[in-house]
């Protein structure tokens, strides 16, 4: 049960770097594109753990690899939009209880694995956790960011496809090389946004808009994420994905908390709302997740 404690701790790291990512895709670096390109070129950095086990892989096996860390990083970029355009606490939590169960959709159809009753219901109450999450009082009543919605369910299937795919390599090969060739997929794909003109341009315009200090952040902050997502993978190494995917409440409940602590101490750096309704909204969508967590571990 090591992979308990492992995943609990990388969701305390993913979750301190989620909200730094929201301070520097606000006031910093306010291009999600170039972010996301950024932090796959960093993947490269992957190599420095190369001296403890790399190796070459079979061809099918290094293709799964390659695919996982491509989904990865197109999964971060529709995360990054979704953090760019509301608060973190809102965005994350949607993420987080769409993708388990994608990844049971994904062993149903690709490995054969039947769906349960409890696994349905639990996916009834992630949807509705989710609406909560995502929903707003304003003079009219409550209203719900459709855009929102869409980026987070889409970002919730791509990370449920890396890390599915990761599954499958690390069955197959020692942690340390199936992660080496998972994050050079990520590279590849960083690198082929280079060959898309539209995109060369944000990349070029934002690269030269953005400033030394903000380089330094964003730099640390990935420090951070790629320790947080190195324990992850360990996790999902070691024990169930499905289970270790689940555990995700305890990334956007400590988002909640760091965002919680800077709303109050350092409002200048980061603010979301924390009136009385939306507060309240929030909770609720938190219980039903929190709810439908249990259906799903207990499957």
């Amino acid at each position: 049960m090591l992979w308990i404690p492992i995943a609990i701790s990388s969701y305390f790291l993913s979750g301190l770097a989620a909200t730094v990512d929201k301070v520097l895709l606000t006031r910093r670096i306010p291009n999600p594109l170039s972010y996301t390109f950024y932090v796959g070129l960093l993947s490269i950095g992957v190599f420095v753990l190369a001296p403890f086990g790399f190796s070459f892989l079979s061809p099918r096996t290094t293709f799964i690899a390659m695919i996982s860390g491509i989904s990865f990083l197109g999964a971060l970029y529709f995360l990054y939009t979704a953090l760019q355009r509301s608060e973190a606490s809102r965005a994350l939590p949607i993420i987080g209880a769409a993708s388990p169960f994608f990844i049971l959709l994904l062993s149903r159809f690709i490995l054969g694995e039947s769906v349960r009753l409890e696994q349905l219901i639990a996916f009834v109450l992630f949807i509705i956790g989710g609406i909560l999450l995502s929903s707003k009082f304003q003079d009219k009543g409550m209203s719900y960011d459709r855009a929102l919605i869409l980026f987070s369910l889409t970002s919730a299937f791509f990370f449920a496809l890396s890390f599915f795919l990761s599954k499958e390599v690390f069955k197959v090969t020692p942690f340390i090389s199936g992660f080496i060739w998972t994050r050079l997929g990520s590279f590849v794909a960083a690198l082929a946004m280079l060959g898309v003109p539209v995109f060369r341009h944000h990349i070029r315009f934002s690269s030269k808009a953005t400033s030394t200090s903000s380089a330094g952040f964003f730099l640390a902050n990935k420090g951070i994420g790629a320790v947080g997502f190195l324990l992850l993978n360990y996790a999902i190494a070691l024990g169930p994905v499905s289970l270790v995917n689940a555990m995700k409440g305890f990334e956007y409940l400590f988002v909640f908390l760091f965002a919680l602590f800077l709303t109050f101490s350092f409002p200048s750096i980061l603010k979301e709302s924390f009136a009385i309704r939306d507060l309240v909204t929030k909770l609720g969508g938190v219980a039903f997740i929190a709810i439908a967590f249990i259906f799903l571990v207990q499957t």
